[in-house]
């Protein structure tokens, strides 16, 4: 009788461990499983977030060349205008000229050399500002979509 016991005892042990096994089995191939499509979905997610990064850097790069080309007219009219006022003659000396005192008009046209190359440059500054404001809030609107 106690050899059947211990036989009982012995076949449920190797009962028990050939459960727990096949149980670790089927334990592993579930969590290979949960892994795979763990993977699967980061990969997909990487690569959906490097497509946008992608098309968000295209994007940038168009509005950045924009920018350029209206800094580059500007320039452009700049050259031109600072061209044009060569011909100006100089702010004369003293206090303040009889033309400045007799100007009736706000067309430029007595302005002195320097004053009209001081003008033309601090507007070329604003407008090359500007360029770059709108650039910025461009970018920041693209990326707020």
């Amino acid at each position: 009788m106690l050899r059947e016991i211990a036989a009982a005892v012995v076949l449920l042990c190797v009962a028990f461990a050939a459960g727990w096994t096949v149980n670790g089995w089927r334990r592993d191939k579930e969590l290979v499983q949960v892994r795979l499509t763990y993977e699967t979905q980061r990969a997909a997610a990487e690569t959906q977030a490097r497509a946008k990064e992608q098309d968000w850097a295209d994007q940038a790069a168009a509005i950045r060349k924009n920018k350029d080309a209206e800094i580059a007219t500007v320039s452009r009219k700049l050259n031109s205008t600072l061209a044009g006022l060569r011909s100006r003659p100089e702010r004369p000396s003293g206090a303040v000229s009889q033309t400045s005192r007799a100007c009736a008009g706000s067309s430029g046209a007595e302005l002195a050399r320097g004053d009209g190359e001081f003008l033309a440059g601090y507007s070329a500054d604003a407008a090359k500002l500007s360029a770059a404001l709108d650039q910025c809030e461009a970018q920041y609107n693209q990326l707020r979509k």
